[in-house]
């Protein structure tokens, strides 16, 4: 029981240690209906586990399993009318 238990432990551990967190400078957002927009648009798009919003700041911090393709999210976002890139 103690090995299936630190069997358990390590595999989730290394769920959290594979977590990639993307910052991203977000412009058009205006008010928060925009950063919530921007956030459901972001939690659509695939390996996305979690999803910040800094309105006053234009920025959004996003946690992902893997990498994420900035310029396909910046082309579903600008469908809404905002734009994203990578912050620098």
């Amino acid at each position: 029981m103690k090995k299936l238990l630190l069997i358990s432990l390590f595999a989730s551990l290394s769920l959290f240690a594979s977590t990639k967190e993307v910052n991203l400078t977000v412009k058009g957002m205006t008010c928060q209906m925009c950063a919530g927009t921007v956030k459901d648009t972001l939690m659509k798009t695939e390996g996305v586990k979690e999803a910040k919003i800094y309105l006053k700041e234009g920025k959004a911090v996003v946690k992902t399993e893997k990498d994420i393709d900035v310029n396909a999210v910046n082309a579903k976002l600008k469908s809404h009318g905002y734009t994203v890139e990578q912050a620098k």
